[in-house]
């Protein structure tokens, strides 16, 4: 059996309760908050001499004060939760069900500080003054012991809450609706640490460090304010320095996903630590190092296409040319010709008559050839008709220096027997025209799906396909098919041209 996928505590807390987790979470602070208030109670009556019935009567009034202010703030979020009880339970108004859910944090502690403070408070005021006297230092402890228990409290609330927020986003996969987002920043949840360690461990520690029937007195409030300071001066730069070591390197990768969004890939993102956002850092290194490469990818196909283009209307513009200048010159002259022999045919003898007509069939004899070497530039027939082989040899018989050819006597894809064919072509015209070369080789093979034509020559070299030249339209006729091409050609060591044609994909031929 698959494994399955593993869920944290909040997937599985939404799984087993659903919104009802969200009062849960409630319930379960102020229960938190009920321990605490009463380890506090019991240790304050350790410290300062007091009754047992004084005693255990501010113990229960003090978790009385915390039931009544969890059940308040129980009902109180059970209707915050309206909204995401209609759209877990029904599946309606999924936009709403989400917005609740992303106030719910900071609601929760606006009531939990609220809740505390209206009934803390008078709690302190009444119960400890009556059984303390209102004496001030004794009421510095009730009063820093409520203040720790609300840093902490809230602090949790938004850490948890902030994980509780997630899991609802399964819901959300297929709605397009705009979202509202988490008000509280990550600086302000890291530095939400300085408080409660300062505050509520330090004043709550030094609190219990005191002495058995001691008494509470200046001194005492003294060393647990000094302590409590000691502590903020210690955590207040560590919050900082962590806040600033966690957001330094997702601002970098802030800046990298707007590079990307602008497809600029040019600036990788530092790789400052070794730790998970190192990892996402690598991740996105890795990924824009890929889209650099499809963008210049797609930029020289962008850039071979245009040349591919003027390639073509240069030689639709040639083949104008050549027609105009040549076959089409000859034809016209051939039809004055016709039409001055047929104005003088009463007045010729029959041996002139016979010269003028037998003038008119070479030319129109030459007019063939040379439309038929026009047509076998633009495609020869013997390649239609008996494959690449015959059409190479045919080739290499009007080269102008001795040509070799090694060629398979199977046929390939026309497209490939095309490209391999004007290669061939190309490249052996270039020899004629620049290498200087006194021997050429054309080679064809076949091999892992691919047909390789290699041209070869012992001439001067230096040639390039890189530099505008009737190469770099091989290279842009051979990577048209999806190709590879490539040009050795060191100065005075003769030039290699080769070019992988791939065989797969294509329509056999013949």
């Amino acid at each position: 059996m698959a494994d399955t996928p593993r869920r944290d505590l909040p997937d599985r807390l939404y799984a087993r309760f659903g919104w009802k987790v969200w009062p849960f979470t409630s319930a379960t602070f102020w229960l938190l908050a009920l321990v605490v208030t009463e380890a506090c109670s019991l240790n304050l009556a350790r410290i300062q001499p007091t009754p047992p019935g004084s005693a255990i009567r501010l113990a229960l009034l003090a978790g009385l004060m915390c039931v009544i202010g969890g059940c308040v703030s129980t009902l109180v979020t059970i209707r915050f939760c309206a909204p995401l009880r209609r759209a877990l339970d029904n599946g309606a108004d999924l936009v709403g069900g989400w917005n609740a859910v992303i106030s719910l944090p900071i609601k929760m502690v606006a009531t939990h500080l609220s809740i505390a403070a209206a009934l803390g408070i008078p709690t302190i005021v009444m119960a400890y003054g009556r059984v303390y006297h209102f004496q001030i230092p004794v009421l510095f402890m009730p009063v820093l012991g409520l203040l720790g228990v609300s840093a902490a409290a809230s602090t949790g609330l938004i850490y948890f809450g902030t994980a509780l927020v997630r899991p609802f986003l399964g819901v959300l996969h297929d709605l397009g609706a705009p979202l509202a987002s988490q008000t509280v920043t990550l600086r302000s949840r890291l530095l939400l640490l300085i408080p409660t360690l300062s505050i509520g461990a330090t004043a709550t520690g030094a609190g219990f460090a005191q002495a058995t029937g001691s008494g509470v007195t200046w001194s005492m409030v003294a060393v647990i304010i000094v302590t409590t300071a000691f502590g903020c001066a210690v955590w207040t730069p560590i919050g900082f320095m962590f806040a600033h070591s966690m957001l330094t390197p997702l601002k970098d990768l802030q800046a990298a996903t707007e590079r990307i969004k602008r497809a600029d890939y040019t600036q990788p993102v530092p790789e400052t630590w070794g730790d998970e956002l190192g990892a996402v850092a690598t991740s996105i290194n890795e990924a824009m190092a890929g889209l650099a490469e499809r963008q210049r990818m797609a930029r020289e196909v962008r850039e071979s296409r245009a040349r591919i283009v003027a390639a073509s209307d240069a030689s639709r513009k040639r083949i104008e040319r050549n027609i105009h200048d040549g076959a089409q010159q000859r034809l016209v002259a051939l039809a004055l010709d016709a039409r001055l022999l047929e104005s003088q045919i009463p007045t010729l003898s029959g041996a002139d008559a016979a010269a003028g007509v037998r003038q008119l069939a070479e030319g129109l004899k030459e007019a063939l050839a040379e439309l038929r070497d026009l047509a076998r530039g633009l495609h020869p027939a013997v390649l239609s008709t008996d494959g690449l082989a015959p059409a190479l040899q045919q080739l290499a018989t009007r080269a102008k220096i001795p040509v070799v050819i090694t060629v398979p006597k199977e046929r390939f894809p026309e497209q490939i027997e095309t490209t391999a064919y004007f290669v061939s072509a190309e490249a052996l015209a270039n020899i004629a025209k620049y290498a200087r070369a006194t021997t050429a080789t054309v080679t064809a093979t076949r091999r892992d799906g691919h047909l390789s034509i290699e041209i070869v020559d012992d001439g001067v070299g230096g040639a390039s396909a890189s530099n505008g030249s009737g190469l770099s339209g091989l290279a842009d006729r051979v990577a048209a098919i999806g190709g590879r091409f490539t040009v050795d050609s060191p100065q005075s060591g003769g030039t290699r041209i080769t070019a992988d044609l791939p065989l797969n994909g294509w329509q056999s031929n013949g």
